[in-house]
């Protein structure tokens, strides 16, 4: 379960992925820009921009804190173990392939965000771009 974590997150940072993702999210904020025009909603674009980039933050937080949480729950038997004197053979290899993984966490990231193209902070003029 841990290894489908990591594929997810090596699977969004692949080129294919990350444009796709951009993709979507600069589709977003095309329709949230026509949304401010046509109906009049203020900063609808800017205050987007701001809680995508924190909510994707989030996202990528949990994640790491999961993975943290469940490579420390698969490696505490054989922690507890060899704190008891007991010898496991597949300690050191076992062991040794979940340090491996935490040292992975840090490139659970999700892809960098290029569909912002010219960002404004709500209550600015220019909330967002769109075609004319």
């Amino acid at each position: 379960m841990i290894v489908q974590g990591f594929a997810t997150f090596d699977y969004l940072r692949t080129p294919e992925a990350i444009l796709r993702w951009n993709q979507v999210r600069q589709q977003i904020r095309l329709q949230f820009g026509y949304t401010e025009q046509d109906v009049g909603v203020p900063n609808l674009v800017a205050w987007w921009d701001l809680f995508t980039n924190d909510y994707f933050a989030l996202v990528e937080r949990r994640a790491q804190q999961w993975a943290r949480d469940a490579i420390n729950a698969a490696a505490a038997p054989f922690v507890q173990a060899y704190n008891g004197n007991r010898n496991l053979q597949m300690y050191a290899q076992v062991v040794g392939a979940l340090e491996e993984m935490l040292r992975q966490i840090a490139g659970m990231t999700l892809p960098p965000d290029t569909s912002m193209q010219n960002p404004q902070p709500p209550g600015s003029s220019g909330g967002g771009t769109w075609p004319d």
